[in-house]
């Protein structure tokens, strides 16, 4: 069993042709069992609506169909695909959160030379005392940014990867 994500907005009749050979006076009949093996297999789809691009489909085995080259429109993902993006997930994980901590720390030593700076300057020119002040309201403001964004892309990637899961387990693999 094969995963297909769709390409171009189709319909079920065309998904099937795309994907099976579909050939001979028994033609009809073949697209019709193609259809309602799709159908089975991915029962979220609607016969009467296109099917967005980018949607994932399991393509099943269909007795007395072969499945179309896999070229043009048509894109399975394996074994191999799925467990380089499980890999890609992970690096860009990490990628996000070391770059957000060192942001942070960056921040975090601006905020201390800030504060030292602030304490010199304090009694001899309060209008940079003042500026100086603000720059680390908007700092301090700017680290809570940084934790906010930091909740988000966790979010945004466990998200990625339950999708992943999925798209393993339809596949038949886990």
């Amino acid at each position: 069993m094969n995963i297909h994500i769709v390409k171009n907005d189709q319909n079920l009749n065309e998904l099937a042709r795309t994907l099976f050979k579909i050939e001979g006076a028994n033609a009809p009949a073949l697209e019709k069992k193609a259809v309602a093996e799709l159908k089975r297999t991915n029962p979220q789809l609607s016969a009467t609506k296109p099917l967005p691009t980018g949607v994932p489909l399991v393509v099943p085995e269909v007795e007395g169909l072969k499945r179309a080259d896999e070229k043009g429109d048509s894109a399975g993902l394996d074994e191999k695909l799925l467990k380089q993006l499980a890999g890609a997930l992970k690096s860009a994980d990490k990628t996000l959160n070391e770059s957000i901590t060192r942001l942070k720390d960056r921040d975090q030593q601006m905020l201390k030379d800030l504060t030292a700076n602030q304490r010199a300057l304090k009694n001899a020119h309060p209008e940079v005392f003042e500026k100086l002040a603000t720059t680390a309201k908007t700092i301090k403001a700017r680290t809570k940014d940084f934790d906010q964004e930091a909740k988000l892309n966790d979010a945004d990637l466990k998200q990625l990867s339950t999708d992943l899961k999925q798209l393993q387990q339809l596949g038949g693999r886990r």
